[in-house]
């Protein structure tokens, strides 16, 4: 895999992810956004809680390839995974 951009990364920058699958190339543009942007747009949209999950290593991957090849990629992600509820909390009392 690999991630490159044309211009200086920012709010709203454009980059391109491209994985080699087996013989095949797959090419995604992508943009930008800063965790601030992300969480905005979800309040907005009506979602109450937000929290970020970060990529962690496998005991089996530190293992077979020890810590220091994963500080970088670690500290650097090139994606996190984002969770996020919309609606009252469970158990307020309130209906969904």
């Amino acid at each position: 895999m690999q991630l490159t951009a044309s211009e200086p990364r920012g709010e709203g920058s454009k980059g391109r992810l491209s994985a080699w699958v087996g013989q095949e190339v797959l090419e995604v543009d992508f943009f930008c956004w800063s965790a601030a942007a992300h969480e905005r747009a979800l309040h907005l949209a009506g979602f109450d809680r937000v929290s970020w999950i970060r990529p962690e290593v496998s005991d089996e991957g530190t293992k077979l390839h020890g810590s220091a090849l994963w500080r970088n990629y670690l500290a650097n992600p090139h994606a996190l995974i984002l969770d996020s509820v919309a609606g009252p909390y469970p158990g307020s009392g309130m209906a969904n």
